[in-house]
């Protein structure tokens, strides 16, 4: 049993029902499946196309399905069940009928070899019988077969009008290539930034040529080396696209990635040295201190010469203010968020600062002293419910708290657009496929 599938696009141009005649000539199907869009009044139709269609009812069986023209999806899974109900028909699928986005999700079954779809366009047919009046050209596959026994013919004449099958190597390579695009989109949304620049180079040719050279800026950043990430989006002329801000909003936007993409190992160890430095903003701000110049020049080192000399060294110990017995803390060494915390506490006027100091306090214990064991003495990796186990809190709330402190304490700007710029790198990526 031969079994015609034939899609209609929307508009319903004039080559998807001459292909249908067409292939009906050829290959003489037992019935045909039109896939007609919702909303599709045959009644619009013009006068031809009604002739058409009036034609192949007389002769054919054909059945109508209803199909959403906003799901081009639906059609590849027409065909499934097509399939599974008739495991023994000949399907035929007009290849000239539905729109692009329809025949692409077609395209991507041509390869599955359970399917076994013949996609046909009706091209094979010979000078003679595309010269057939329409009347006569769509004729009951009986009277058909009748004639041909009645009639003798040569061997030339009965010989069977060559199909046009399409290359298998072609559909294989367009439906791996479709498949390719797929996958890069969804690991593009899933900041998989790495895995999508080696799939954008085995694409080659599929895509367009700058979109490897943005996936590359774009891992860079992921991987914390913004200034090269920022000089190739310059070098593709996209400047604009990073946050134009200090590294410090980057970083923030790291681990921001690694928060979403439940890298919680990493988050935990490189929040660390971002404490750091927004309580050295803090200090900044709120005590009119730049306290990196007692610090060794590029580093996050003390100078304790200069500790001496500005008789600094008592002003890192803690107070009975905000504990029940003062701790002394020795500054040397590397800058810890112990020493500038101590610090602060020494400066600070209790009713003007004591929020600032309490936040402060809280944002060391969760981020730093209560996962200390996870993020540093841990041989396995850290999960959301490891972390709210140990800071009774979601990773996305140690998230919230870091935030909130730049905002209240600091003079770093972070805006909603700016921690939306993940997330707009990722459209103007997509934008290129």
């Amino acid at each position: 049993m031969k079994i015609l599938f034939a899609p209609v696009s929307k508009e319903v141009n004039a080559s998807e029902l001459t292909s249908i005649q067409d292939i009906c000539v050829l290959h003489l199907p037992n019935q045909i499946r039109l896939f007609l869009p919702e909303g599709l009044d045959l009644v619009n139709l013009s006068d031809a196309d009604k002739a058409v269609l009036e034609a192949l009812n007389s002769a054919y069986d054909i059945a109508i399905t209803d199909y959403n023209p906003d799901n081009p999806g639906e059609a590849a899974e027409y065909l499934k069940q097509m399939r599974s109900d008739l495991p023994d028909a000949e399907i035929l699928v007009n290849t000239l009928g539905g729109s692009a986005e329809l025949q692409a999700e077609i395209l991507k079954l041509a390869s599955d070899e359970s399917l076994r779809l013949i996609l046909t366009d009706g091209a094979a047919i010979s000078e003679t019988e595309a010269s057939v009046s329409e009347d006569s050209v769509i004729e009951s596959t009986d009277d058909a077969t009748a004639v041909a026994a009645e009639e003798p013919v040569s061997d030339a004449e009965s010989a069977e009008p060559e199909t046009a099958q399409p290359d298998p190597e072609a559909i294989k390579k367009d439906a791996v290539t479709e498949f390719g695009k797929a996958m890069l989109s969804e690991m593009i949304a899933s900041y998989d930034y790495h895995g999508a620049l080696l799939l954008s180079k085995k694409l080659g040719d599929a895509i367009p040529e700058i979109v490897p050279f943005l996936l590359e800026a774009a891992d860079m950043r992921s991987d914390g080396r913004f200034a090269d990430a920022n000089q190739m989006f310059r070098r593709c002329g996209l400047e604009g696209i990073m946050t134009g801000q200090q590294s410090i909003v980057e970083y923030y936007l790291l681990l921001e990635l690694y928060i979403k993409q439940e890298r919680y190992t990493d988050y935990l160890r490189a929040v660390k040295p971002f404490l750091l430095e927004i309580m050295i903003a803090a200090i900044r701000k709120e005590f009119n201190m730049d306290i990196t110049r007692y610090m060794i020049y590029g580093s996050r080192r003390w100078d304790e010469n200069k500790l001496v000399l500005e008789q600094m060294t008592g002003k890192f110990n803690e107070t009975f203010t905000y504990h029940t017995k003062p701790k002394p803390c020795k500054a040397g060494g590397y800058v810890t968020t112990a020493h500038l915390s101590n610090l602060m506490e020494n400066l600070s006027v209790q009713r003007q600062h004591a929020t600032m100091i309490l936040d402060t306090l809280k944002l060391r214990l969760n981020e730093e002293e209560r996962v200390k064991t996870l993020a540093f003495y841990n041989l396995q990796g850290v999960t959301a419910q490891d972390i709210e186990k140990v800071c009774a809190c979601r990773p996305e709330d140690l998230l919230t708290m870091l935030l909130n402190y730049i905002r209240n304490y600091t003079d770093i700007t972070v805006t909603d657009e700016m921690l939306h710029s993940y997330q707009q790198m990722n459209e103007m990526i997509e934008s290129y496929l």
